[in-house]
């Protein structure tokens, strides 16, 4: 049987629904330190992407 300290070894990506984007991209980018990637624009949907400190992908 597997624990669930052993099930995940890293997130890949992450999906955050959200009212303000803006605000968002700002608290990520601001507050937690993510590095600020490229913005894509996918069905009318923006999608700001932001990567965890130090790295220059969202993918580890």
């Amino acid at each position: 049987m597997t624990t669930g300290a052993n099930l995940f070894s890293s997130v890949g990506r992450v999906v955050v629904l959200v009212d303000d984007p803006d605000e968002a991209l700002a608290f990520y980018g601001d507050v937690l330190g993510f590095t600020v990637l490229p913005a894509a624009v996918r069905g009318g949907c923006r999608a700001g992407n932001r990567a965890p400190v130090g790295r220059s992908s969202p993918d580890p």
